[in-house]
Parts: C-alpha cells; sequence; structure tokens
C-alpha cells in the first residue's frame, strides 16, 4: 500500500512516466502525463479490489461515445506496480476545472449559459448510451482548450436486466442527472448549494434550476429551453405575381384597408445571418489578473458585429400601421354618430373581473403599465400574512398581469392575482389568496390538475 505521492516520478505499464500528484480522490487519484506517446494528459490510477474487470468493461464502453464535450480516453488497462493492483485511464489533458474557478466566483449569466449548452448534450449522448453519469459536480466539468468538457472516468453503466435492474431503476439515475445539473447550475451562478426561498434567477436558469431539482424537467426540456432550434433553411425565391394592365388601370372603390400580400406573391428575402456566440474558457486576458484570482480560466462571450442580424423593427412598424389604420377606421365611425353603443365582444372584455396587482408598499409605474397593458385598473394593498398558491413567477407586472387575465378566463375558480411581496419584481401569479396551508395544497393540487404547471408550489409570506 503506497500514498499517492509515492507514485510521483514513478512508471507504470513500463511506459507512462507518471507526473505530478493533481488531486487524490480516495481509491483513485489524477496525475499529469507529461512524457510519452500520450502526453500531454491525464492518468487516473484506481486500486484494485475485486472490480477491475467492471470498470474495464465500462471504460470501454465509454470510449466509443464521440461527443464533443466529454473528456476522450484515450487508453485504458490494468498493471501492478510494486505489489498492488492498479487499473489506469489516459485521459485529454485539461486546462482547468470548474472548481477552482468558483472559488474566487460566480460565473455570469453568459459562462453559466456556456456551461449549460456543453453538458446538456454531453449527458445525452451517455443516457443514450445506458449509462449515467452520477459525479456531475463543478471539479469534473474541465476546460480543454475552449472547449467545456465533462469527465467521463468516472460513470458507469445502467443496463435492464431480470435480477437486480429495472428501467425504472435506470430512469432514476438518469434524473437524478438532471437533478445534480441543475445544482451544479445554482451553484455556478449563486454560489449556494441549496435553492433558497426567494432567491432570484434570471431566464432561462430559472425553469431550468426549479424544474431541474424538483424532477419535474429532463434533459429534453432543458434542452428546449437553452439550446435554440436550428433556422429552417431559406426558400428560393419565388417570382412576383403578375398583375393584368386592366386591373391597374381601374382605381380601387375599397373602404377597407387590402389585406396583405400572402408570403407566396412576394419574393424572399435571404434569411440575415444569427449573430454567432462565442463562448470558452479561454487564458485570462493579463498576468496581473492570474496573479490576482491564481486562476488561469476566464470565460468570454464574443458577439461578432458583422454577423449582427439586419433591422427587425420593419415588422414592428408594419404592426403599428395596421393598429392605427384600425383605430382611424373607429374613430371616424365614433365620430359620425353611427353607433353610440360599443360591440357586444367589448362589452364582454370589459365586464370580466379584473386580477389584482398587490404589493408591499405603493405600486410601481411600471406595475400601473401593466395594468393599463391588460384594461385592468390596478388596486394597491399590503399582501396579507398566509399561504399563497403561486403558479407564475415574472420580471415584468405586465406579463404577470396578462397570464393572470388568461387564467382568470379560462377558470375562474381559481381567483388569479398578481402579488409583488417585496413591492417590486419578482411579480407572481398567486391562486386564491391567503389561506391555511393544508387549504393551498389543496388548491394547488386542484390547479396541476387543471392544466396549470406542474411546479406550481405553495408558500408562507407573512405580510
Amino acid at each position: 500500500m503506497h500514498l499517492w505521492n509515492d507514485y510521483e516520478g514513478k512508471t507504470i505499464a513500463d511506459t507512462l512516466s507518471l507526473g505530478q500528484l493533481v488531486r487524490p480522490e480516495g481509491r483513485s487519484a489524477l496525475f499529469a502525463l507529461s512524457n510519452g506517446a500520450d502526453a500531454p494528459a491525464l492518468i487516473r490510477l484506481t486500486e484494485s479490489i475485486n472490480d477491475e474487470s467492471q470498470m474495464l468493461a465500462c471504460w470501454s464502453h465509454v470510449a466509443k461515445v464521440k461527443q464533443e464535450n466529454l473528456v476522450a480516453i484515450k487508453r485504458f488497462g490494468e498493471t501492478t506496480f510494486e505489489g498492488t493492483p492498479l487499473t489506469y485511464a489516459v485521459m485529454e489533458s485539461a486546462d482547468a476545472n470548474l472548481d477552482d474557478m468558483l472559488k474566487d466566483r460566480p460565473l455570469t449569466h453568459a459562462e453559466a449559459l456556456q456551461v449549460a449548452t456543453s453538458l446538456v448534450p454531453a449527458l445525452k449522448a451517455l443516457h443514450a448510451q445506458n449509462l449515467v453519469h452520477e459525479h456531475i459536480v463543478a471539479s469534473n466539468v474541465l476546460a480543454v482548450g475552449e472547449t467545456v468538457k465533462l469527465r467521463t472516468d468516472c460513470v458507469r453503466e445502467c443496463v435492464v436486466d431480470q435480477e437486480f435492474t429495472t428501467e425504472a431503476d435506470c430512469a432514476r439515475l438518469r434524473q437524478q442527472d438532471v437533478h445534480d445539473l441543475a445544482l451544479l447550475l445554482l451553484r455556478s451562478l449563486t454560489l449556494e448549494r441549496e435553492l433558497k426561498p426567494g432567491l432570484r434567477l434570471a431566464a432561462p436558469f430559472d425553469q431550468v434550476i426549479r424544474n431541474g431539482l424538483a424532477g419535474t424537467w429532463g434533459l429534453a426540456e432543458i434542452e428546449r429551453l437553452i439550446i435554440p432550434p436550428a433556422p429552417a433553411p431559406a426558400l428560393p425565391p419565388v417570382a412576383p405575381k403578375q398583375v393584368p394592365a386592366a386591373a391597374v388601370a381601374q382605381p380601387s372603390v375599397a373602404t377597407t384597408a387590402p389585406n396583405p400580400p400572402t408570403a407566396a406573391a412576394q419574393p424572399q428575402a435571404a434569411k440575415p445571418a444569427e449573430p454567432q456566440l462565442d463562448l470558452a474558457f479561454t487564458p485570462a486576458p493579463t498576468a496581473a489578473r492570474q496573479a490576482a484570482s491564481g486562476n488561469p480560466l476566464h470565460f468570454q462571450r464574443r458577439l461578432h458585429v458583422a454577423d449582427r442580424p439586419a433591422d427587425r423593427r420593419i415588422p414592428l412598424l408594419a404592426g403599428a400601421t395596421v393598429v392605427a389604420v384600425v383605430l382611424g377606421s373607429m374613430l371616424v365611425h365614433f365620430s359620425h354618430g353611427k353607433s353610440t353603443t360599443p360591440p357586444a365582444s367589448s362589452v364582454v372584455a370589459t365586464s370580466q373581473s379584473a386580477p389584482q396587482v398587490i404589493a408591499n408598499n405603493r405600486p410601481s409605474a411600471l406595475a400601473a403599465q401593466a395594468t393599463r397593458a391588460v384594461d385592468h385598473q390596478a388596486a394597491s394593498s399590503p399582501v396579507q400574512a398566509g399561504w399563497y398558491v403561486i403558479a407564475y413567477t415574472f420580471n415584468h407586472a405586465e406579463q404577470a398581469a396578462i397570464r393572470a387575465a388568461a387564467i382568470e378566463r379560462k377558470n375562474p375558480s381559481l381567483h388569479p392575482q398578481v402579488i409583488a411581496p417585496s413591492g417590486r419584481s419578482p411579480y407572481l401569479v398567486a391562486l386564491g389568496g391567503p389561506m391555511s396551508r393544508e387549504q393551498a395544497e389543496a388548491l394547488q393540487r386542484r390547479a396541476r390538475q387543471s392544466g396549470l404547471p406542474r411546479d406550481t408550489f405553495v408558500h408562507d409570506y407573512k405580510g
């Protein structure tokens, strides 16, 4: 039995010259491999305890999974060093790991997004091959050049058999990986190791972390939110429709705005290129910064100016023009006295009950603007003490008011309202109002059964 430091400078398996001890991990340890055909590389040594055959079989499986965000295993085997049986795996060399960076500071939003968009495809590739990770922590997230990668020497197989492992067992292990990923993102953004009440998270991490920790989302749901779909290929140009000369000569007698031409009648312009995001671990920009932080990692987010999309205000201006035409027609109609009674649809819209915006202090200008946007008058009163059922959380009051109005129209018995416990953002869409915990949990179950999100939760506000 040797201490891991005793292996520094030794040669194992005849050709692998061990360098400095990088990190001990119990019965395993990581060493730098600076000489030989595989250098530079990392090598993991593990003391064998009659499980070397399973370990080697798993590494053989993992080595065949080709995904750019997985650390590649170059070769592996077993050997003996001075009477101690060992297994070893030679892997890509890493420049740094996320745990070291989090000792100095949390990640920025762009840096955390880079980590998320790297680890989700990596985990999907493992799960597709009946592999589970079970060790998704910051120290296993590595920077290899400009790519964020996940260690693979610590994964294991989860194969359904007739005696010990069921499909449900493997599904639970895959969901645990999702939970651990959400916990890793939480720590990366806030340095917290648990989700505390009232903690604010920016989109899309508010949904990713909360649903990942609750077990209501898997990798597919997270991927749809953080990785936008690939743009559809541009359609070939279509020749404009020929208009007869007689039709051009006759003036139009229509009294209303003509319908806009269909897409088929207009040439399709080439779609502007989307902005390219270059998110990567890169060396710190100056030696002074390295000396100050002790960490050579630096995340960058670069937007190539030449690839910025074209001005997108044109569709907005067109929409505003249509609205102006409609409003103008209505003003002309009423100014001539043709009708003094609003349409039936308008009566119905204005007679619906309005969800309130409740704050602990005077409502903000944004809250007033929000209620005007949905044609409601804001009512301000302190948040009463009690348990509330929270269905949605928004950063802007107008978004919360619109969602509450939609719930009111579809299911008025839930009595939605907008509350702002802090007097400002976040704005919460609450159901029912203050109540006991038992009543809140019963309403929570009813809300979920009626189609509201599975992550609808209850919370006790002190008022």
